[in-house]
């Protein structure tokens, strides 16, 4: 599974230029952005995506679903409750219980996926907000 890690984050907040931000994928007028939307500029600035589309692209979803697969569109293959986890993570929310996941094909593996996210989102937080 593809992780989400301190360095990446890092690299990409100091390549954009961009201001972390957390609670919101981010606001062009103040050019800032979560974890999720500077790596989705950095990795996408060779293609000439611009910041409001991608913060557009991130809005228009309605339901995490939707999202992720925006997020998978321009970033690359990143398992649904990973990114869930990691955003929750990121932002400070708090954790969630097994039972979210009971609807799932396999509740075990999603509710794992959904931890590691959520572990690798902390880290990045604290280390985005120490490093920069």
């Amino acid at each position: 599974m593809r992780r989400i890690t301190v360095e990446e984050v890092t690299q990409a907040y100091r390549e954009t230029g961009l201001t972390p931000a957390i609670g919101t994928f981010g606001m062009v007028s103040s050019r800032c952005g979560c974890a999720i939307t500077a790596l989705l500029l950095y990795e996408n600035q060779e293609r000439g995506v611009s910041l409001e589309e991608i913060i557009s692209s991130l809005e228009k979803g309605t339901t995490f679903g939707e999202i992720a697969e925006s997020i998978r569109h321009l970033l690359g293959d990143l398992d649904k409750f990973y990114l869930l986890g990691f955003v929750n993570g990121f932002d400070g929310l708090p954790m969630v219980c097994s039972e979210m996941f009971s609807s799932e094909d396999d509740p075990s593996q999603a509710f794992r996926h959904f931890q590691i996210g959520y572990e690798d989102g902390v880290q990045v937080r604290e280390a985005i907000f120490v490093s920069l």
